[in-house]
């Protein structure tokens, strides 16, 4: 027993001895092997890191190649339309080169630096680099704890010097709108001048074929007249047929009718030979009986105007339109001698009358004067360069109204300056001589 206690001693303390040799050898394999993994890991690093910048690179140059973490490539064939970078900048992850997704191991995420990663992507890139986790773009330091999950469907950065660019151009295009806009209104606006002109243009051409047709009647029968020693010849036809006879050998006038005008409440007319204008004077229903006066072309397509007269001339009794200057016309009225003014349609001078004018009438040898005969039987001699009333008044034989009065054109058998006037009432008439003498 004691030779066993002896041995077993000896023994234990060569183990004790051998002890700390194995634990060393232990150790320094252990450091060997956690050295090697080092350089591995190391290695494996570099590796994946020049095979993502292979990616990105083949990606950028037009690739329509995927390439994954682990080295491993995929040719999208799915998709009709090849990935482009300058298309989907701001729609995938800058490490794989894949767009990320909402749902599923790569999702949208980022770092507390602010770059945004496939979730997938960046955990495998921070396990990979263990305790020395950084970001891919920037190199800020960070950890799987790090990682955000954004709640995105898509993340795209707008260019401000493009939004810039954007604004511009709409606010171009808007510009453009307008002015085609305004363009188009012009457009319509001398297309309808351009019509009004056309129809213009036609009326007076059919007033000039009319007026042509009109001066060739004229000719022909100052021809016919020349051959015919000044005498009218044919058969007398208004309407249905009726002669008239006037004096001379036999001689006859022939009339025919060649237009009709209907006109509502005509009560007076009078006619501009020289511009084919008829004046009528017309009472219309339904305007206060006010009396209104028509201007009337005789030359077709015949354009009408209506002038509402002023209210005090209500009852007019006579119309005469200037001999010698057509744009002026001369109204008698109760109590009122008026000169109207075609052109402005106004009137531009009235007189006062001592009684109601029955007819008026101007001077044939001088537009200054008018006359007007009067209820009473007077008659009023004007000069219309005098607004303050009558240079002559002259009492007739009667106080019968004077329902007619006309001008005489100057005779040799008068004396220079003196003038001579017709005036005729229900008893007979008489002739005024303007030198302080009557004839009746």
């Amino acid at each position: 027993m004691e030779y066993r206690d002896e041995d077993y001693a000896r023994y234990l303390q060569n183990v004790e001895q051998l002890a700390p040799l194995d634990s060393g050898s232990e150790t320094e394999e252990e450091g060997e092997e956690e050295e090697e993994e080092e350089e591995r890991e190391e290695e494996e690093e570099k590796e994946q890191e020049e095979e993502d910048e292979q990616c990105k690179r083949r990606r950028i140059e037009g690739g329509g190649e995927a390439c994954s973490s682990n080295g491993v490539g995929s040719v999208e064939g799915s998709q009709d339309n090849e990935w482009n970078r300058s298309e989907i900048d701001g729609l995938f992850c800058p490490i794989c080169m894949e767009a990320w997704t909402t749902d599923g191991d790569h999702y949208i995420c980022c770092l507390p630096c602010g770059h945004i990663y496939g979730m997938s992507c960046i955990k495998r890139w921070l396990q990979q680099r263990r305790n020395a986790g950084k970001c891919p773009q920037c190199n800020r330091a960070c950890t799987l704890k790090d990682i955000r999950k954004l709640f995105a469907s898509r993340v795209v950065a707008v260019d401000e010097e493009s939004r810039k660019r954007i604004r511009s151009l709409e606010a171009k295009c808007a510009s453009l709108e307008e002015k085609d806009a305004n363009w188009c209104k012009k457009e319509s606006e001398w297309k309808k001048r351009e019509d009004d002109l056309r129809r213009k243009v036609s009326q007076l051409t059919k007033r000039t074929t009319d007026l042509e047709h009109l001066l060739g009647d004229v000719q022909t029968r100052a021809s016919r007249l020349a051959n015919a020693g000044g005498h009218y010849q044919g058969s007398p036809v208004f309407g249905n047929n009726f002669g008239s006879t006037f004096g001379g050998q036999g001689s006859s006038c022939s009339f025919i009718l060649q237009k009709e005008f209907q006109v509502d409440g005509a009560r007076l007319v009078d006619v501009d030979a020289s511009s084919q204008i008829l004046l009528i004077v017309r009472r219309v229903s339904g305007i206060d009986a006010t009396p209104v006066l028509t201007k009337m072309s005789l030359i077709p397509p015949h354009e009408k105007q209506d002038i509402i007269l002023p209210s005090y001339m209500k009852v007019i009794r006579d119309l005469r339109i200037c001999p010698s200057n057509g744009s002026l016309a001369l109204f008698a009225s109760l109590g009122k001698l008026s000169v109207l003014s075609l052109e402005s349609n106004n009137i531009i001078l009235s007189y006062n009358l001592p009684a109601a004018a029955w007819s008026c009438s101007w001077d044939l040898n001088s537009s200054h004067y008018i006359y007007a005969g009067l209820q009473n039987g007077s008659l009023l001699v004007f000069d219309m360069r005098k607004t303050d009333g009558p240079v002559i008044s002259l009492n007739g034989r009667s106080y019968h109204p004077v329902h007619t009065v006309h001008s005489l054109l100057h005779s040799s058998t008068l004396t220079s300056g003196v003038r001579s006037v017709l005036s005729a009432s229900s008893i007979g008439l008489s002739r005024w001589n303007f030198d302080g003498s009557e004839k009746g």
